[in-house]
């Protein structure tokens, strides 16, 4: 992001800055406790094919989060040097807030993480029969505009910006319907 001017604008952004990111890193290094915790307490509730199933799909889920960050720093990125080439073909000086600028960048990604997470919800309800495959095929148009929605309420306001954060969600979900059907079995009842 070179000739893009990130600034300060009060003496203390800076703390802000540093607490808000402490926030989020210890947020991050407690979440595998959490969710150890929180499988522990459903155990009991549940056969131990299903808990296999739940344990099996973990490391599915971190990549999922991972590749789903990964996406929304890198339209967050692309945004960014969108407004910069227009601002300099524009001859228009650039100022940007540091803060908000990586609240943005965060929020997206997070979202974008957890928004990845939705085929092993799929996947999990298909598991546990709570839903069948077909219903979620009738459900699909459904699900698209829940997709959409979610994709203009995040920080890019383009509608390229909408439909790339929006893509992804809809392949996952054709995907994951692929998946289950062909591969986990997950269909039958």
């Amino acid at each position: 992001m070179q000739g893009v001017n990130v600034v300060f604008t009060s003496p203390f952004q800076f703390l802000n800055l540093a607490v808000s990111c402490a926030m989020f890193l210890g947020i991050v290094a407690v979440l595998p406790l959490a969710i150890a915790q929180f499988l522990s307490f459903i155990r009991l509730a549940l056969k131990p094919t299903e808990y296999k199933s739940i344990i099996a799909l973990l490391p599915v889920s971190m990549i999922l989060f991972v590749a789903g960050f990964s996406f929304g720093v890198l339209i967050m990125k692309y945004v960014v040097v969108i407004f910069y080439k227009k601002s300099v073909e524009l001859d228009i000086g650039n100022f940007i807030d540091i803060t908000l600028l990586l609240s943005q960048i965060l929020s997206t990604s997070v979202l974008m993480g957890l928004a990845f997470q939705f085929p092993i919800a799929m996947t999990l309800m298909l598991k546990l029969k709570a839903i069948t495959h077909s219903a979620l095929k009738k459900k699909r148009l459904v699900f698209y505009g829940l997709s959409l929605i979610f994709a203009a309420f995040l920080p890019p306001t383009d509608i390229l910006s909408l439909v790339l954060l929006f893509l992804p969600l809809a392949i996952l979900f054709e995907l994951t319907l692929l998946l289950n059907k062909h591969v986990l079995k997950s269909h039958i009842i």
